[in-house]
């Protein structure tokens, strides 16, 4: 899990953010820490990973399955649009729908 996270921090788009506090800042930090971290980064395995299988836990809903899909955007190079899915019908899929009822709760609670 750890090789995969890392091989998808290294996609071009994240390997010229100027952004020391933030994610940058936490991967030098981890790789000046930790042998085993840094040999890891060091390998320079770089994966963009296009589908799969996301597993997310919400304080809201709880555990949430979902496959996704990166997709360039023509129009504008470099950037990616992600598309998250639950298989219709699952407890996923439910899930995911009472987490959009809840978020358009929220945002109608706010104005």
């Amino acid at each position: 899990m750890l090789r995969q996270r890392l091989a998808g921090h290294r996609t071009p788009p994240r390997q010229h953010l100027d952004d020391t506090g933030g994610e940058l800042g936490l991967l030098t930090e981890l790789t000046t820490r930790s042998d085993s971290f840094g040999r890891r980064c060091a390998s320079h395995d770089v994966r963009l990973y296009r589908t799969g299988l996301k597993r997310f836990s919400h304080p809201v809903v709880g555990e949430i399955a979902v496959s996704y899909e990166a997709m360039e955007l023509l129009a504008d190079e470099g950037l990616t649009t992600m598309t998250y899915t639950a298989e219709p019908g699952t407890a996923d899929d439910e899930r995911l729908r009472l987490l959009a009822t809840w978020a358009t709760t929220e945002r109608a609670d706010l104005r």
